[in-house]
């Protein structure tokens, strides 16, 4: 059996300051014991994954990176979730063959435990350090799943931008640091709506239910105009285009972090 390299799986640098970036679904990496029990191809993988997103993590004072491919151990899944193991927990792909052994089953799950435990030590020392703390979840979404060359989605049902805020409580108290990133959105003519099509997966939902009154953890969904979600190929202007927007909200937001 070959474990997971914790060290290699999750990319980590901790600066000073009050905001977490984070792309938990930024990797594409899969041991090498688990390719044999793979059916899904390294293509299909690779187009529901968030390519590129871990390079955004910049706008951070502390950036996390998980390098391991979600199709591995979904982070953003409850626990009993983190493995598909049926086609309807992942957009109808068969990821593998048969089940796991269970040793291979249990190495997958003492990584989703550590990446946990490894986040809840973070948070809880950074809430030593300041009284209020901004997490800002990134990831990407497909529009074109009908086919390369047909008609995207509906732009009313797939925004350029999706800020996922249901699980943010108190939104009141939150509102002011939210509004940095809607309002710098807007303001480059891109559409972004709350909620729609992603509401927030299980990774914010979690920080926000453990340490809402002192830490927000706003999911930011960017629907993958930024590459060619069927061949992966990154369109670099408005790559870092939406690189610098995310930065200067992000700027905004901490003026307000200081406020608190």
């Amino acid at each position: 059996m070959i474990s997971i390299n914790y060290n290699k799986a999750i990319k980590f640098k901790s600066g000073k300051g009050q905001v977490l970036a984070t792309a938990i679904h930024h990797g594409h990496n899969v041991r090498s014991d688990l390719l044999k029990y793979f059916a899904i191809n390294q293509q299909d993988r690779l187009r529901e994954e968030d390519p590129y997103t871990g390079n955004w993590t910049n706008i951070g004072d502390h950036q996390l990176i998980i390098e391991q491919s979600r199709f591995e151990c979904d982070l953003n899944r409850q626990r009993d979730e983190a493995i598909y193991k049926d086609p309807s927990q992942s957009w109808g792909l068969k990821v593998y063959q048969k089940d796991l052994p269970f040793h291979t089953h249990q190495s997958i799950m003492d990584y989703y435990d550590y990446f946990y435990t490894f986040v809840k030590s973070f948070l809880d020392s950074q809430l030593k350090k300041h009284s209020h703390f901004l997490v800002i979840d990134l990831h990407s979404y497909n529009h074109r799943r009908k086919g390369p060359k047909e008609e995207p989605g509906d732009i009313d049902l797939n925004p350029d931008f999706n800020l996922g805020t249901f699980y943010i409580k108190p939104y009141q108290k939150w509102s002011k640091v939210i509004e940095c990133f809607e309002e710098e959105i807007k303001s480059h003519d891109f559409v972004v709506r709350h909620n729609v099509p992603f509401k927030g997966g299980d990774f914010s939902q979690w920080i926000n239910k453990n340490w809402g009154g002192k830490i927000c953890a706003l999911t930011i969904e960017v629907k993958k105009i930024y590459m060619d979600e069927w061949t992966g190929k990154i369109d670099r202007a408005t790559f870092d285009k939406i690189n610098n927007i995310l930065g200067s909200a992000t700027l905004k937001a901490k003026s307000i972090l200081n406020e608190f």
